[in-house]
């Protein structure tokens, strides 16, 4: 449908119209938002990551857990969904997510998890990031419902995922994470 009275800038405040003019006669293609979540981006990597750990073995939930674009979440975190990956936590109400500060502010995992137990009470998940499988240990004893692995080797983090399955079989059921790092 043809606009019959010329520049659809001039159907706009006389304030707006320079700027809408400009936008109009840019040369240089603006973000491509579409092509950042679908494209080669968020989505397409979350779904290359997925397919790689299910062919090395992995069977359980692959989740993005790092920190998203200012003003981008929702969309990030929908590009990770369409990329076969769980979203983890919408913002930082979703869960109680523990790491070293939080434990060393506490004194102790134990006593970090129990803090946040009671703050949060039956309805938050926790979390808590351990660098070592006797960390992972006493958070799962605290009751911990999720265990991050960060900073774990490749091989140390299969033999440590497999020990904790085979330690905390039939007596306590969690998650474990891991840390994924990239780097360009």
């Amino acid at each position: 449908m043809a606009l019959e009275h010329g520049n659809p800038a001039d159907l706009l405040p006389v304030h707006w119209k320079s700027q809408v003019t400009a936008w109009f006669a840019e040369d240089t293609p603006s973000f491509d938002y579409g092509g950042f979540v679908v494209g080669d981006r968020i989505a397409t990597k979350s779904r290359d990551m997925e397919v790689l750990v299910r062919k090395a073995g992995y069977k359980g939930i692959l989740a993005g857990t790092r920190k998203t674009t200012p003003g981008f979440r929702l969309v990030e975190k929908y590009g990770m969904i369409v990329g076969g990956v769980d979203g983890h936590r919408h913002d930082l109400s979703s869960m109680i997510m523990l790491k070293d500060n939080h434990i060393w502010a506490r004194g102790s995992i134990t006593d970090a998890v129990k803090a946040a137990k009671a703050t949060g009470g039956f309805a938050l998940k926790v979390e808590v990031e351990v660098d070592s499988e006797e960390g992972a240990d006493e958070a799962i004893e605290a009751g911990a419902d999720i265990i991050m692995l960060d900073n774990f080797s490749g091989d140390g983090l299969k033999a440590a995922a497999r020990n904790l399955r085979q330690r905390w079989a039939g007596k306590r059921e969690f998650f474990t994470g891991v840390q994924w790092r990239t780097h360009s």
